[in-house]
This record gives structure tokens, sequence and C-alpha cells, in this order.
């Protein structure tokens, strides 16, 4: 299946895609640097961090 696309479906298209990887790099980028920060907070070691890491982006993302 060989379709074409017009420009304007080709550019929507990568401009989503660069959005999408610019949020994920912005989101991305300020949880790393505040890893630190939510060890020292939740009195954690470097190996706990790990094992809690999925239920605290999910508290996280639940608050309004």
């Amino acid at each position: 299946m060989n379709q074409m696309y017009d420009q304007q479906t080709v550019r929507r298209a990568r401009r989503a895609v660069a959005l999408v990887f610019a949020v994920h790099g912005s989101v991305s980028g300020s949880f790393a640097v505040r890893i630190p920060q939510i060890q020292q907070h939740l009195d954690l070691g470097p190996d706990p961090l790990g094992h809690r890491a999925v239920p605290l982006v999910r508290l996280h993302a639940r608050r309004p």
C-alpha cells in the first residue's frame, strides 16, 4: 500500500510528534531534577526509590 499524503497532513503529523517529544522531555527532565528532593523528603536511599517511583508518579497525577 503506497498512499500519498498532502503536505499539510505531513506537517501536522511532524508537529504533533515534535510536540509529544518536547512535552515528554520537559516532564522527564523536571522529574529527574526533583529525584534527590523526593528521596530526602521520603527518607529513601537510592534502591527503594526505584520500587516506589511508579506509585509516586500515580499519586502526583491524581492531584487536582
